[in-house]
Formats: C-alpha cells, sequence, structure tokens
C-alpha cells in the first residue's frame, strides 16, 4: 500500500469512529482491504457503500441490520419523504464521504488484487446483524374471535396517532385537556406490526390474515354498528398495512384525508355518527411521522422544534375531539393510542424500528360522555388490552386483560423478533 493510500486509510478510519463514535474492526478492515485491493473505483464503491450506513447512523444512531435494508426496500417512498425533510442530520456523511471520494481520486491507477477486494467484501457482508433485535418467538396459535353478549348500546371511536410515545411533557398535554391517561405497550415499534395487531386482536403478526372474523370492524358489524375507517397518512404509505384495516367490513373507507395540507384536522369531518344505530369509528392520524412537519406553517427550524410543534398542533386536534364528545346526546367512547412512540435525540438516536422504552411505550386515552368503561381503562396495559376492552365495549364477552404483553419488531413476518414484557 503507498503512502498516500495508507494516509488515506488512517483518515477514513478516523472519520468513521468519529461518525458512528465507536471502533468497528469489520469496518476498519474493510476500509483497508479495499485501498489495498486498488483502483479507484473499488474505493468510490467502497465509499458508496458506506455512505448508506453512515446516512443510517446520522439518524437512527445505530448501524443497519438486515432487517433495516429489508424494511428500506419494503418503504422506499415513505423512507425518502420522511428522511428528505431532515436534510441536517446527513451533512455531516456526505460532507465526509465526499471528501474521502475525492481524495480518492489521487489514488494511483493500478490493477485491482482480487482477493483483497473478496475480503473486503466478506467482510462488509458479515458486519451485518442477520439475528432477530427482539430475541426469536415461537409462532402462537391464533386466538378465537368473542362472541357477542349483548346489543349494542354505545358507539366508539378508536384514535390512532402516529410515531407518539409517553412521557412527562405528553403527560402534562393530556392533563391539561382533562383527558384520563396513562402509559401502555405498543403491539409493534413500526406502524404495520402495530396498527395490523391491534385491529385484528392477533398475538403474532404471522397469524394476521386480510379477512379475519377477529377484526375490530368485523366484530362491530357482527353486533349491528356502522363502521366507518379514516386515515389522515396517504395510501402510498399503506401498501404492506391496508390488507390489514378490516376494509372488507369497513361501510365506509378512506385514506389520505389529511392530504393538500389538511392533515389530522380532515379527520373530524369523520365524526359525523349515523342516525339509528351506534357506529364504531376508527380515526388514524398522520400525526407526528416524520419530518414532524405535518401542521400548519411556519416550520421550525430542526427536528426537536418541529416535533414539538407537531405535537401542539395534535393537542389542538384532540381538543376538538373532548369538544365533540362532550357534545354529543348519544353515549359515545373516545378510545385514543399511538402506533408507536418515536426516539427524539435520546443518546443520538431518532425514529422508532427499536426495542426502546421511547418506542415501545404509548398513550391510551379515554374521553365519553358517560361513565361507562372508566374503571376497566385501568386493567388496561397493551395494544392486545385495548383490542379486548374495545370489544367488550362493543357487547362482547372478551375475557379482560390478556395474559400475555407482547411487542413485535417491524416487520409483518416476524422476523425481527419480539420482546415478551414481564408486567402481569
Amino acid at each position: 500500500m503507498s503512502r498516500f493510500a495508507l494516509c488515506l486509510a488512517l483518515l477514513y478510519t478516523l472519520f468513521d469512529i468519529f461518525l458512528t463514535q465507536r471502533f468497528s474492526l469489520p469496518a476498519v478492515a474493510a476500509g483497508w482491504l479495499a485501498l489495498w485491493a486498488g483502483g479507484r473505483w473499488v474505493w468510490q464503491l467502497f465509499l458508496l457503500f458506506r455512505l448508506g450506513e453512515w446516512l443510517f447512523v446520522a439518524y437512527f444512531g445505530r448501524l443497519p441490520g438486515v432487517v433495516d435494508l429489508k424494511l428500506f426496500w419494503l418503504h422506499p417512498f415513505e423512507t425518502f419523504e420522511a428522511l428528505g425533510g431532515m436534510a441536517d442530520f446527513f451533512t455531516l456523511p456526505l460532507a465526509g464521504s465526499g471528501m474521502l471520494a475525492l481524495l480518492g481520486l489521487g489514488l494511483p491507477r493500478r490493477k485491482v488484487r482480487p482477493l483483497p477486494l473478496a475480503a473486503s467484501a466478506l467482510v462488509l457482508a458479515l458486519s451485518f446483524k442477520a439475528t432477530a433485535p427482539g430475541g426469536s418467538l415461537a409462532k402462537l396459535e391464533a386466538e378465537a374471535p368473542p362472541a357477542p353478549a349483548r346489543p349494542a348500546e354505545v358507539s366508539v371511536v378508536l384514535v390512532v396517532g402516529e410515531s407518539l410515545g409517553f412521557d412527562a411533557d405528553i403527560a402534562r398535554r393530556f392533563e391539561a385537556l382533562g383527558i384520563e391517561a396513562r402509559p401502555i405497550y405498543a403491539a409493534g415499534t413500526a406502524t404495520d406490526t402495530s396498527l395490523s395487531l391491534l385491529l385484528n386482536g392477533a398475538l403474532d403478526p404471522r397469524n394476521l390474515t386480510p379477512d379475519s372474523r377477529a377484526h375490530l370492524f368485523a366484530l362491530a358489524r357482527a353486533n349491528g354498528y356502522a363502521t366507518r375507517f379514516c386515515t389522515a397518512q396517504p395510501d402510498r404509505w399503506l401498501k404492506h398495512l391496508r390488507p390489514y384495516l378490516g376494509e372488507p367490513f369497513a361501510e365506509e373507507f378512506r385514506t389520505g384525508v389529511g392530504e393538500n395540507d389538511a392533515w389530522d384536522m380532515a379527520l373530524t369531518a369523520c365524526l359525523k355518527l349515523p342516525a339509528g344505530r351506534p357506529a364504531f369509528v376508527v380515526l388514524q392520524q398522520i400525526g407526528e411521522h416524520a419530518p414532524y412537519t405535518y401542521y400548519p406553517p411556519p416550520h421550525a427550524d430542526g427536528p426537536a422544534a418541529n416535533y414539538r410543534r407537531s405535537l401542539d398542533y395534535t393537542f389542538r386536534f384532540y381538543r376538538k375531539i373532548v369538544d365533540w364528545a362532550k357534545r354529543q346526546k348519544r353515549p359515545v367512547i373516545v378510545l385514543g393510542t399511538a402506533d408507536h412512540g418515536e426516539l427524539r435525540g435520546q443518546g443520538g438516536r431518532w425514529g422508532h424500528n427499536a426495542f426502546d422504552p421511547a418506542v415501545m411505550r404509548v398513550p391510551f386515552w379515554f374521553v365519553s360522555n358517560l361513565q361507562k368503561g372508566r374503571p376497566e381503562m385501568k386493567k388496561v396495559l397493551c395494544h392486545h388490552d385495548l383490542y379486548l376492552f374495545a370489544a367488550r365495549l362493543m357487547g362482547y364477552a372478551a375475557a379482560f386483560p390478556s395474559e400475555k404483553i407482547i411487542v413485535w419488531g417491524t416487520m409483518l413476518s416476524g422476523e425481527d423478533g419480539a420482546r415478551v414484557i414481564s408486567v402481569r
């Protein structure tokens, strides 16, 4: 290796340590091997690969694994929309990799050595974590749907927030609105798993089916309810989730309600109840979805400030729901939660898709114009409990609370595992 290549290898090593805040022997070895292999194009291709990793580290605060790569290919457009609005995170990795690439143009032209090139590629491939970050879990048996116990009496509205965890600030915001709220465990660390499991009452994503008779919409229809699903999220984000949203059982199914700068406030139009029978309504927010700018401008500088302003908007939306519930002459209960929480800079990490308390714990809140159900809400400790609670409110004899609290990862295949929470 020439002196210039050796200096470039040292500079690459220092930059990788600075950016990732750790010394990674595989990453350093792969870089040195790539330089030893020779050829400017080898170095440029290597840097392009590492740039993807560095961009991931800059936002998520960790190196990507196999599951992260699969998740990206499943949601490419949503990923670019979410992260494209937060360019500040990616200035350093782009500048650093660009500098290393320009310096690489000074490498001498020579024939590529195949052995170190193959070794570099092998080291990089083996550095990816292929294990389930949540821990493997044997497939659980599918649970039978509950049976109706009484006629429909009360309308139920389920509000599902987006990327909304539970901390002291959020607790104060609920208290300021006079809303009863407490933390519970989400069913998953991403929307696909969490909302699918919540609405279908499943404990294992591998048991999900598009026409499940245990779906909350199926239960509601079977007991005489009008059913409606409205989401502020665009249809293009729902590609993998939509089969499990209960569309066959929803009399009204609307996506993209919040598009054209309407955001979550547009969901209030879905609150109109039909005459003559109670309704079960699900409202899915766009809420605090990255890049945290789904609220009226002006937007703030930086993701932390944008997230706070997005919360301000979300709680104005919740105020509208509280006022609506109090005005109703017919009995109505509003149940609120979120699909998952969000890391907001803790330990240099952002986003979700991680088995972290900030991601796994979400709010559960309750608003009603009657006392029905209030004592039981304290038994709700997880999304599966919330499913059973909603079924009971709609007249079903559901065993409550559930025996297990399980938080799954991001993949509907269950391949990134789950965490079994011991709080019962």
